[in-house]
């Protein structure tokens, strides 16, 4: 019942932003360069059609640490491929994000925006990885990418201003709706974070999709990157 109601709610118009917002939101997607229509989030026109990307998040160092299942699922992650117990490692490579592609090959090239507080990590990981292309484009595997980062103010909390606090909100806001609304999501819910995301990309379904299917709602276009797949009642956000 609370999935229907999570549902119900990111399908409705409950969440409205102020003209404003909406123009300093166009403004901040203008410059990343993704495929995001400025013009109709200025008006306030949220359609699917508008994200039509994929998003990785990607989380590392402190921010991931800090979450105790987080930081046994990384020690877990390395322990099984022969890492040493007494190194600590801090990160899940991206080829651990990238294996949700490998069975979705297409000759389509796909678009990825990777939401990361270490951009320059993530694309020397990418460079390791990947064949370098023509037109910023990246081999891997079976697919073809072109990914893109937004360098924003969103993990900058070295300045309390009210311009610098403003900016970060406007970047997190941007990457909620990214998280949201995109073609297809692959990260974690083991956060407040994350699991606002997971209530917001719940849709409603028209009638059962195999047999014994008996949820009224499905997370399409939504993988795990690693954790937990099942969230606790008490962990779902707003209930």
């Amino acid at each position: 019942i609370w999935g229907y109601l999570g549902a119900l709610v990111a399908r409705s118009d409950l969440l409205q932003f102020q003209p404003w917002i909406l123009s300093d939101l166009a403004d901040y997607y203008k410059k990343s360069h993704l495929p995001v229509n400025a013009k109709s989030v200025r008006e306030g026109l949220f359609d699917e059609h508008v994200w039509n990307f994929d998003v990785l998040q990607v989380q590392r160092g402190d921010e991931l640490l800090s979450n105790t299942k987080a930081k046994e699922f990384i020690s877990h992650y390395w322990d099984t491929r022969g890492g040493n117990d007494s190194e600590m490692r801090n990160y899940i490579p991206l080829v651990h994000y990238l294996r949700h592609y490998n069975y979705r090959c297409s000759t389509k090239t796909r678009i990825i925006y990777i939401s990361t507080s270490n951009p320059t990590e993530v694309s020397n990981e990418i460079t390791m990885i990947g064949q370098k292309m023509n037109r910023g484009k990246t081999r891997i595997g079976c697919n073809t990418f072109r990914f893109r980062f937004i360098e924003s103010s969103a993990s900058d909390k070295t300045t309390d201003s009210c311009d610098a606090s403003y900016s970060r909100t406007i970047a997190n806001i941007a990457d909620f709706l990214i998280f949201s609304k995109a073609a297809s999501f692959v990260g974690d819910f083991d956060s407040d974070w994350g699991r606002l995301v997971r209530t917001f990309r719940l849709k409603m379904k028209e009638g059962p999709t195999s047999d014994g299917d008996e949820s009224p709602v499905s997370l399409p276009g939504t993988e795990i990157a690693w954790g937990e797949i099942k969230i606790p009642q008490a962990e779902i956000p707003g209930w």
